[in-house]
């Protein structure tokens, strides 16, 4: 099962990334093939936020819900829902408010970075490099108490944490994924918004990266839910840019709806990235459940055939029906793995898939019980073969503890320009057969 505020994730940059074209792309060498280690870093720095009185004393409800990367900084931003940034070695505490950064390389906090103040949730973050800046998405409407370029979207600059009030977006509800292309310069917007600036676009926009003006070319179709009355639920969850089988730049597009311009599809779809045209080619078939509200896509991950993939997308599925999938860029299955809770995570490095989530057991069989014949025990983190789908036997960290408030795992994962796996969510330890290591909601596994 699915939170209703699930945390929606966006521009995956990994190992050995480049700069082509203004977007930052993967390319899987040699060097970034190489497997992750099951043991954490000396990650110093995690989020907290205390608890309401039905909890123990001391838990800790922060979570972090998305990541972002400038790879030539080698600064991270972890964000979600915290009032602190956490020292996870001695206890000590600096005010951060949903949003911090942090040195990829050693996982200290960084203290120059401003402390603001957001009135809502950070769901979804994305990095222009070329601009020099950070956006946010959340449900937040008021940052630092002013609500100019607050309305569910702002942008930060990334070396000295400024905010660039410029860039005034106005959405009328959450934002839950965000992307930036620089085919086309412009940062994708998906959520739960139905317009943008006054003007009707439900749960998916475009706007341009520096002012906020929303994109009129780029019209999306209607995307709505309609398996119950409860049209409300309908929303956008994960984006990623690539291209179709001909070489067509499109936006995939993933969430929790049914229903695009009158027509059935299962929570994917893809649109042309420079007008918003629906792809209808494209129709991935999902394992579903009838009547099941909490159905949805929380992330999808494109595999760019031109830097040594065959092509296609991962698709990680929650609900009462819990999926990965990697479909072909001609909508074929190619593999599915399934799992014992939500699969809300995906990040991928040379030929390793990593897989987060809430789950305790991945099984590529029909049937997920720990110890049973085909299955593997993985609290809250797994990774597979990204060709085959076979799961990685070596790689299985236990990210605890499984029972509230730590209940929902891993929201987010990013493997980073240095090569290291980040993994943020709603987790306090990290578990391996070397002791037991406190990592409150943020965790680095560098390469072997």
């Amino acid at each position: 099962m699915s939170s209703a505020s699930s945390a929606r994730r966006l521009l995956s940059l990994t190992a050995g990334a480049v700069l082509t074209a203004g977007a930052l792309l993967a390319i899987p060498t040699s060097a970034s093939a190489a497997a992750n280690s099951r043991l954490p870093t000396a990650t110093t720095w995690g989020a907290w936020k205390g608890c309401g009185s039905s909890y123990p004393a001391g838990s800790n409800c922060a979570e972090i819900f998305t990541t972002a990367e400038n790879p030539y900084s080698h600064m991270l931003w972890a964000a979600g829902d915290f009032t602190h940034a956490r020292n996870s070695q001695n206890g000590t505490m600096v005010r951060y408010s949903n949003l911090m950064e942090i040195h990829t390389s050693t996982g200290a906090l960084n203290t120059r970075w401003p402390s603001h103040s957001f009135n809502g949730t950070i769901y979804a973050a994305a990095v222009d490099v070329a601009a020099d800046t950070l956006y946010v998405g959340g449900n937040f409407t008021t940052v630092d108490g002013s609500a100019t370029g607050a309305k569910h979207v702002a942008a930060f600059d990334m070396s000295t944490g400024a905010r660039k009030t410029g860039f005034d977006v106005s959405a009328d509800n959450s934002v839950r994924a965000l992307v930036f292309d620089g085919r086309t310069n412009l940062l994708y917007l998906g959520g739960r918004f139905t317009a943008v600036q006054g003007i009707a676009r439900t749960r998916l926009a475009a706007v341009n990266p520096i002012t906020g003006t929303l994109s009129r070319s780029f019209v999306p179709p209607s995307i709505k839910w309609t398996e119950t009355s409860a049209t409300q639920l309908a929303d956008v969850r994960t984006l990623a840019t690539g291209a179709n089988q001909n070489g067509t730049p499109m936006l995939y597009v993933g969430g929790h709806f049914d229903t695009v311009n009158g027509h059935t599809y299962q929570s994917v779809i893809r649109v042309n990235l420079a007008t918003g045209g629906l792809g209808p080619d494209f129709r991935p078939q999902l394992f579903l459940q009838g009547g099941d509200n909490l159905q949805e896509v929380l992330k999808i991950v494109y595999l760019d055939p031109a830097h040594g993939y065959f092509g296609g997308i991962v698709v990680a599925q929650a609900g009462h029906i819990n999926r990965a999938y990697r479909f072909d860029l001609d909508d074929s299955t190619r593999w599915t793995l399934r799992a014992n809770g939500d699969f809300q995570a995906a990040a991928v490095r040379g030929s390793t898939l990593y897989l987060g989530g809430h789950f305790t057991c991945v099984d590529p069989g029909a049937a997920c019980v720990p110890g049973a014949s085909g299955g593997y025990t993985r609290v809250h983190l797994a990774a597979a073969n990204v060709a085959t789908g076979r799961v990685d036997s070596t790689f299985g960290p236990r990210l605890s503890p499984t029972s509230k408030p730590y209940y929902w795992g891993v929201w987010t994962l990013r493997v980073a320009s240095g090569g290291t796996l980040w993994a943020g969510g709603d987790f306090r330890l990290v578990k391996t057969g070397a002791g037991t290591f406190v990592r409150p909601k943020l965790a680095g596994f560098p390469p072997q």
